[in-house]
Protein backbone atom coordinates (compact mmCIF):
# COMPACT_ATOMS: atom_id res chain seq x y z
CA UNK A 1 0.00 0.00 0.00
CA UNK A 2 1.23 3.33 -1.06
CA UNK A 3 0.99 6.35 1.48
CA UNK A 4 -1.17 6.54 4.63
CA UNK A 5 -3.75 4.12 5.84
CA UNK A 6 -6.99 5.77 5.86
CA UNK A 7 -9.22 4.62 8.67
CA UNK A 8 -12.79 4.90 9.56
CA UNK A 9 -13.71 4.26 13.03
CA UNK A 10 -17.27 3.44 14.10
CA UNK A 11 -18.70 3.19 17.44
CA UNK A 12 -21.21 5.01 19.42
CA UNK A 13 -19.36 5.75 22.19
CA UNK A 14 -17.75 8.85 22.25
CA UNK A 15 -15.15 8.29 24.70
CA UNK A 16 -14.09 4.72 22.68
CA UNK A 17 -14.44 6.25 19.90
CA UNK A 18 -12.42 9.28 20.32
CA UNK A 19 -9.96 7.02 22.20
CA UNK A 20 -9.23 4.83 19.02
CA UNK A 21 -9.15 7.85 16.62
CA UNK A 22 -6.93 9.68 18.83
CA UNK A 23 -4.17 6.68 19.38
CA UNK A 24 -4.98 5.61 15.52
CA UNK A 25 -3.65 8.99 14.37
CA UNK A 26 -0.99 9.14 16.77
CA UNK A 27 0.44 6.00 15.06
CA UNK A 28 0.71 8.09 11.96
CA UNK A 29 -2.78 6.37 10.59
CA UNK A 30 -5.26 9.20 8.59
CA UNK A 31 -8.65 8.36 10.99
CA UNK A 32 -12.35 9.40 11.08
CA UNK A 33 -15.04 8.82 13.77
CA UNK A 34 -18.43 7.68 12.74
CA UNK A 35 -20.86 7.07 16.03
CA UNK A 36 -23.90 5.48 13.62
CA UNK A 37 -24.22 3.33 10.44
CA UNK A 38 -26.24 6.05 8.67
CA UNK A 39 -23.02 8.09 9.37
CA UNK A 40 -20.53 6.01 8.35
CA UNK A 41 -22.22 5.08 5.52
CA UNK A 42 -22.71 7.80 3.99
CA UNK A 43 -18.65 8.46 4.96
CA UNK A 44 -17.92 5.31 2.76
CA UNK A 45 -19.90 6.61 -0.28
CA UNK A 46 -17.46 10.25 0.05
CA UNK A 47 -13.91 8.56 0.90
CA UNK A 48 -12.03 5.19 0.10
CA UNK A 49 -11.00 4.05 3.71
CA UNK A 50 -8.71 0.80 3.31
CA UNK A 51 -10.06 0.05 7.06
CA UNK A 52 -13.21 0.16 9.04
CA UNK A 53 -13.05 -0.82 12.78
CA UNK A 54 -16.31 -1.37 13.29
CA UNK A 55 -18.19 -1.79 16.49
CA UNK A 56 -21.61 -3.75 15.73
CA UNK A 57 -24.12 -2.80 18.47
CA UNK A 58 -25.16 0.36 16.79
CA UNK A 59 -27.99 2.65 17.40
CA UNK A 60 -30.47 2.33 14.72
CA UNK A 61 -29.72 -0.25 11.36
CA UNK A 62 -26.51 -1.30 13.69
CA UNK A 63 -23.26 -2.25 12.40
CA UNK A 64 -24.76 -5.46 10.11
CA UNK A 65 -25.50 -2.46 7.39
CA UNK A 66 -22.29 -1.28 7.64
CA UNK A 67 -20.61 -4.95 7.07
CA UNK A 68 -22.85 -6.01 4.22
CA UNK A 69 -22.11 -2.43 2.44
CA UNK A 70 -18.55 -2.69 2.68
CA UNK A 71 -18.76 -6.35 1.42
CA UNK A 72 -21.03 -4.87 -1.62
CA UNK A 73 -19.70 -1.57 -2.34
CA UNK A 74 -15.99 -1.50 -1.10
CA UNK A 75 -14.05 -3.46 -2.71
CA UNK A 76 -10.53 -3.56 -0.51
CA UNK A 77 -11.41 -1.81 1.82
CA UNK A 78 -10.75 -4.24 4.98
CA UNK A 79 -12.99 -4.77 8.08
CA UNK A 80 -12.11 -5.13 11.86
CA UNK A 81 -15.25 -5.84 14.26
CA UNK A 82 -14.76 -4.79 17.49
CA UNK A 83 -17.92 -5.75 19.92
CA UNK A 84 -19.45 -7.33 23.19
CA UNK A 85 -20.86 -9.79 20.61
CA UNK A 86 -17.94 -10.59 18.39
CA UNK A 87 -17.20 -14.02 18.82
CA UNK A 88 -20.58 -14.51 18.60
CA UNK A 89 -20.82 -12.86 15.06
CA UNK A 90 -18.27 -14.86 14.10
CA UNK A 91 -19.08 -17.89 14.99
CA UNK A 92 -22.78 -16.74 13.00
CA UNK A 93 -20.82 -15.38 10.01
CA UNK A 94 -17.48 -18.03 9.46
CA UNK A 95 -17.73 -16.55 5.99
CA UNK A 96 -17.32 -13.39 6.11
CA UNK A 97 -13.37 -12.48 5.52
CA UNK A 98 -12.69 -9.76 7.75
CA UNK A 99 -9.04 -8.57 9.08
CA UNK A 100 -9.80 -9.07 12.42
CA UNK A 101 -12.41 -10.14 15.45
CA UNK A 102 -12.10 -8.15 18.99
CA UNK A 103 -14.13 -8.88 21.87
CA UNK A 104 -14.63 -5.83 23.61
CA UNK A 105 -13.18 -4.70 25.89
CA UNK A 106 -9.71 -5.32 24.61
CA UNK A 107 -6.12 -3.89 24.68
CA UNK A 108 -5.39 -1.56 22.00
CA UNK A 109 -2.33 -3.49 20.88
CA UNK A 110 -4.13 -6.24 19.61
CA UNK A 111 -5.98 -3.79 17.37
CA UNK A 112 -2.85 -2.02 16.45
CA UNK A 113 -1.86 -5.58 15.22
CA UNK A 114 -4.97 -6.31 13.12
CA UNK A 115 -4.24 -2.47 11.87
CA UNK A 116 -1.18 -3.37 11.06
CA UNK A 117 -1.57 -6.53 9.07
CA UNK A 118 -4.50 -5.51 6.94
Amino acid sequence: MNGVKKILVVDDDMHVREMLVQRLRSRGFEVEGSDSATSAMQKLDAVRYDLVVLDLILPREGGKVVVEQVLAAHNGTQLIIMSGVARLWRKANPSVRVAGVLEKPFAFDELLHFVNNS
